[in-house]
């Protein structure tokens, strides 16, 4: 339709119908989908390498026994605790160090559930979602400690004394951390 006047061109991928460099580079690397917990993770205030492990946890590509062996790895696939298949959430929730902690984190903050995934651990977060980054960033903590001292007993032959030294560990990087939070 074809009418008197001047032609006018509008932008409709911004509100203000202005064409922005912005804007078309937005719309060309968009994926599709947003993925609102990784979203809370990159704003979370803990250390960047934090923020790195934290996505490699939820799309289960930390270096387990199962990944590695994807990989051509030789090694065993069993978890040098327990002797259980070691996959991210063997390592992160249900070997007994990992299940232990768990166990204290849900008594004390209340959770409702005690996490045995990654997917169920992002439920209970999203439960809380008036306290979401408060719970992220303990959540951090735990998952840190608990992946540390996987490792130090992988890799160096460390043995932990009690279970309890992993919620010492936890309140001890949480502690640290805290001066993230101002």
């Amino acid at each position: 339709h074809l009418c008197e006047g001047r032609d006018e061109m509008i932008w409709l991928l911004e509100s203000k119908r202005n064409y922005s460099t912005k804007s078309l580079y937005r719309m060309m690397t968009f994926g599709g989908v947003k993925d609102s917990t990784m979203m809370e993770v990159w704003k979370c205030k803990v250390p960047l390498k934090i923020q790195i492990f934290l996505w490699m946890a939820f799309h289960d590509r930390i270096q387990s026994a199962v990944q590695l062996r994807k990989r051509k790895w030789a090694g065993a696939k069993e978890c040098k605790m327990c002797g259980a298949v070691e996959n991210t959430n063997h390592i992160l929730f249900t070997c007994p160090v990992a299940a232990f902690l768990w166990v204290f984190l849900n008594e004390t903050l209340i959770l409702g559930a005690t996490p045995s995934s990654t997917a169920e651990l992002e439920l209970i977060l999203l439960r809380r979602n008036h306290r979401f980054q408060s719970v992220l960033f303990i959540f951090a903590g735990a998952l840190w400690a608990i992946w540390k001292t996987r490792n130090a007993m992988v890799l160096e032959d460390k043995v932990i004394a009690s279970p309890s030294t992993i919620i010492h560990k936890t309140v001890a990087l949480l502690t640290h951390w805290k001066q993230l939070l101002d």
